[in-house]
């Protein structure tokens, strides 16, 4: 499969009422149908039929070895499985119409067989591919249309939103649009009424973090983007933060579904369900979920990817958001493995553009997001996530089958180390809006990467187009054949005309290289706010990469165990913190190894001050919230001790990097530790270590702490998943070093100088500077660099002084604040340069709050920015409105959030919601047996049992149902039945199996 999708931690939630106040409201006009009338109309209009037609030949190697080898494939096969007069499947048929991936997706093969019916060039051979279609189809359809019913073929009430839905879900509405003359009257009644079944499911999907969707059928409701002045502010944040779940993969694949279906239905097919009501009323026909996918999901994905400053004017929003603009930037805030959710995205977007539905003035401005300056960024944005050179797997590793590999920096939970097959969907749909816009720059860059960058590179194309059906990647092998032009030149390698640098602050990424040649040094940055699923815990996280070789990065992982999430495998520092009575929960590996409270459970967002250009690239990062864990009315469950954790890292083109952080606790004796994961076993003398791997070697000094022991942590004795649950696919993690100080200091500094140089050839000793006047300063010199940093951020400045050899000729000052003047002296005297920096004039610190001297002019202006991160509201304590919170400069910036909700109540009064209770805190007091209890203040859920509240963490449930061999219930398990027995949590959407007396969860 692609995407191993399983959804980390649902938590049940409940209902929420919005208050009623006025508001400005833009609701769409009314459509009562498509503004494209014919058909085809999703992604493919009747102009482009003709044309497609005409690349339908021999003579179009993309025709001849991509697409029609994909059709003919499929054509055999279901040839050899269906009897075509009685529309029934024999034994070769292996689809069971289950909610995850089968053998032969019917809804692919139908997209495939619906494709063909249009650009066939055999006008014969049309009607007989539209046949295969129809039966394939009316097949699932019909028993689809039969009713919901758990566990059954096409009719499990998840059959439309999970995994197979998130996968396939565009074959629906596409199959349909495309052989829509070929279908009866009989078909169309039976399809729409499986389609307003389903799309009234997605409708009520469980998208914000496991609760109900908030105010569903408010259109251009600012409200649904959690601004509401009538609500405490801290439950305005809580709202706000929810609004993040418009960036889960889930939430992009549902409204692609949900769009699609809406999109393919005529008008004259889909009157009013209750004619007293317009058809236009969200639920009353299928096209009105069209409105509801503009005004409600599209509304908040355009809040959420769009530019912050852009979002506000064109929303007209006053009211200050942390969330909104958070997924700006291009890069996918889930990471390597779930950015194919940004192509979910891209094929809504061209369905909606195909279909007539782009125009702003109808719909708002997010029905024009595919015209935003973001999808430049996130093309550009995969050839910066692309190392430098690709490789060829060795025979021993078992993957030299798959050719040219291209590694990628990677982020998130992740299966694989280079470049996703679903980068193709991105690429691929953009680029067919590039060749109907004709953007020929963009469409180059497009095309280049479909040739070059996925598996096996330019030499296997056509069979990366044609072998598509071992996963029914039907979109794939139509995607491939749509965006080559056969008469276009080959795509030329816009990398060499690209910036050698990319930032995007919202996610706090930074990834810069020196060129573009092969043997290029590569770095990234990262540090994104971790409020949804499959977000790493990796604030500060930094990878180096050289001459075709790792130096340094991430253990890539898919953190099924939650292990891959801590510091020991992201280059982070690792912090004791209090140890709450959580214990049983998802954070369990989070307080043994001191790291970063994932999926929600920090006590707000990071801040970052961003600076890059063709000298050095520069990122500062407040993690300080992201370390601690807020419980406002249980004090046993805080882990609140960490003071501050910050890091600033520097990478000075090409071979060095600078790391400085600062770490203080409120309790002396617990330990602060510098992870740092190597691709080899290092020499460890004093306080250097070196590693060497693939002719190259990293050199690690450290300089402070004074007391610093340096040591090496290697677990694994065998395999790499004796330590990690699921290591990713290739990765060439080894080994990890640790810094610290073992006596445990409240208060302490990290100061570590990495250098990347060929094997055998002597990295440039460091030296620790310090300031000897004014405001405290710490800093290294190594080669003819010197990099200073202030010691606390944020601490008072009017000057400081310290002191560099006199060969120090390139100096940079970091922490200062951006857009500010300041001067620097520079006096030599006795061997050394003495250095003031004060506030006056002279230089004006840069978007990220640095300033070079000595350096050379970038050929590329320096790009940056700032992102204040906004701690969680005690609700204990707040009343009215809030403003929400941060500031925001540079590109692509935007503020950030963490938080929770509160209903307003006085702790220990409950609030009676469907079968359970609310209210406003932890339950202070007993209810009744089996009872369960939604704490709006913390987000979780307890159930009352043996006369105590179980917390349950991802909505468990001690009922299980049986179902055929197996079991299943609202969460996970919490008491054993049997070994082997299977188990499928319908909150969480896991399957676990009783392995060894215990729950183990299957990927």
């Amino acid at each position: 499969m692609r995407i191993n999708n399983w959804t980390a931690m649902l938590k049940t939630a409940a209902l929420v009422t919005g208050a009623t106040f006025a508001v400005s409201v833009s609701v769409p006009k009314t459509a009562d149908a498509a503004p494209s009338t014919g058909h085809p109309r999703l992604w493919i209009t009747p102009a482009d039929v003709t044309r497609l037609q005409g690349w339908a030949t021999s003579a179009n190697p993309m025709y001849q070895n991509g697409l029609m080898v994909a059709a003919s494939t499929a054509r055999a096969h279901a040839d050899a499985s269906w009897n075509w007069n009685t529309g029934l499947p024999n034994a070769n048929w292996h689809d069971n119409g289950d909610t995850s991936w089968q053998g032969d997706v019917t809804e692919a093969y139908a997209e495939m067989f619906a494709f063909m019916s249009l650009i066939d060039p055999n006008v014969n051979a049309r009607p007989q591919w539209a046949m295969r279609a129809r039966i394939l189809l009316m097949w699932a359809m019909n028993q689809a249309a039969q009713g919901v019913a758990a566990g059954q073929p096409f009719r499990d009430p998840q059959f439309p939103d999970f995994n197979r839905a998130n996968i396939y879900g565009e074959a629906w509405g596409l199959a349909v649009d495309w052989i829509y003359p070929s279908l009866s009257t009989t078909d169309k009644a039976t399809i729409r009424q499986v389609f307003l079944t389903w799309s009234t499911a997605i409708m009520k999907v469980a998208n914000r973090s496991g609760g109900g969707p908030y105010l569903p059928g408010m259109l251009n409701d600012p409200r649904v983007l959690g601004i509401d002045p009538t609500q405490p502010a801290a439950t305005q944040q809580g709202h706000q933060i929810q609004l993040r779940w418009a960036a889960n993969n889930y939430f992009l694949g549902e409204t692609r579904t949900l769009s699609l279906m809406a999109m393919s239905f005529d008008a004259a097919d889909d009157p009013a369900i209750d004619p007293t009501k317009p058809a236009s009323q969200v639920g009353n026909s299928l096209g009105s979920f069209m409105n509801d996918s503009m005004g409600w999901w599209m509304y908040q994905i355009y809040a959420m990817f769009e530019n912050s400053s852009v979002v506000k004017q064109s929303l007209g929003l006053t009211q200050a958001n942390p969330s909104l603009g958070i997924a700006s930037g291009g890069l996918p805030v889930e990471g390597s493995l779930y950015g194919e959710s940004l192509g979910f995205l891209g094929e809504t977007l061209l369905a909606m553009h195909t279909a007539g539905y782009d125009n702003t003035a109808l719909y708002g401005p997010q029905a024009g997001f595919i015209t935003s300056p973001y999808w430049d960024m996130a093309i550009d944005g995969i050839f910066h996530t692309i190392a430098p050179k690709p490789y060829l797997p060795s025979a021993a590793s078992g993957y030299a089958y798959q050719g040219q590999t291209w590694p990628v920096a990677t982020y998130g939970d992740t299966l694989r180390t280079w470049v996703e097959d679903s980068t193709l969907t991105v690429a691929g749909t953009i680029g067919i809006y590039d060749i109907l816009t004709n953007n020929q720059p963009r469409l180059n860059k497009d095309r280049w990467i479909a040739t070059n960058a996925m598996l096996g590179g330019a030499a296997t194309l056509y069979q990366r187009a044609s072998q598509v059906w071992g996963n029914s990647y039907a979109t794939d092998a139509i995607l491939y054949f749509m965006l080559f032009d056969p008469a276009a030149a080959t795509p030329a390698d816009p990398r060499p005309t690209l910036p050698t640098h990319f930032v995007a602050p919202a996610t706090g990424s930074i990834l810069a290289r020196s060129d573009w040649t092969p043997n290029a040094s590569w770095v990234s940055f990262r540090c994104g706010w971790e409020t949804i699923n499959h977000i790493s815990g990796d604030c500060g996280q930094f990878q180096f990469y050289r001459k075709g070789q790792w130096l340094t990065k991430e253990w890539a992982n898919y953190a099924n165990d939650w292990m891959g999430y801590t510091p020991l495998y992201h280059n982070i520092l690792g912090l004791q913190n209090d140890t709450p009575a959580i214990a049983g929960s998802i954070w369990d590996t989070t307080v043994a190894t001191g790291g970063q409270w994932n999926n929600g459970g920090n006590a707000g967002d990071p801040s970052v001050w961003l600076s890059a250009n063709d000298n050095w690239a520069y990122s500062q990062t407040d993690a300080t919230n992201l370390y601690n864990h807020q419980s406002w009315f249980t004090a046993s469950q805080r882990a609140t001790d960490i003071q501050a954790a910050s890091r600033s890292a520097v990478w000075l083109n090409p071979d060095y990097m600078v790391i400085y952080d600062r770490a203080v606790s409120g309790h002396s004796g617990r330990f602060k530790r510098f992870n740092l994961v190597l691709m080899a076993t290092p020499t460890i003398t004093g306080g250097v270590a070196t590693a060497t791997a693939g002719g190259q070697t990293l050199t690690v000094q450290s300089l402070m702490p004074a007391n610093a022991i340096v040591r090496e942590e290697h677990f694994w004795k065998t395999s790499p998943s004796q330590e990690v649950n699921q290591s990713s696919y290739l990765e060439g993690a080894y080994d990890r070093l640790v810094i610290e100080d073992p006596s445990g200091p409240a208060n302490i500094r990290f100061l570590t100088v990495l250098q990347g140089t060929d094997a055998g050839v002597s990295a440039v000793p460091a030296t620790g500077i310090h300031s000897s006047a004014g405001a405290p300063f710490d800093g290294a010199v190594v080669g003819d660099y010197s990099v200073m940093f202030p010691a606390t951020l944020g601490q008072s400045f009017n000057s400081t002084s310290y002191s560099v050899p006199a060969t120090t000729t390139r100096h940079l000052i970091t922490g200062l604040t951006p857009g500010v003047a300041y001067s620097v002296t520079l006096t030599p005297g006795n061997g050394v340069t003495n250095i003031t920096l004060a506030t006056g004039t002279g230089y004006i610190a840069d978007v990220g709050g640095v300033i070079g001297v000595g350096f050379p002019p970038s050929a590329s202006p320096t790009d940056g920015g700032v992102v204040i991160g906004q701690a969680l509201i005690n609700p204990a304590t707040t009343t009215g409105t809030t403003t929400g919170g941060g500031s925001t400069t540079g590109s692509g910036g935007s503020t950030g959030s963490g938080g929770s909700t509160s209903s307003g109540d006085t702790p220990g009064v409950y609030t009676k919601s469907g079968s359970g209770y609310t209210g406003h805190g932890a339950p202070t007091t007993l209810i009744a047996e089996g009872t369960y209890y939604y704490d709006m203040n913390g987000q979780r859920t307890y159930q009352q049992h043996n006369g105590s509240w179980i917390l349950i963490p991802m909505g468990g449930s001690m009922i299980y149902t049986k179902v055929g061999t197996g079991y299943q219930g609202a969460g996970a398990p919490l008491q054993l039945i049997a070994n082997g027995v299977t188990y499928y949590d319908t909150v969480g959407k896991r399957t676990y199996q009783q392995q060894s007396n215990g729950w183990v969860l299957l990927p």
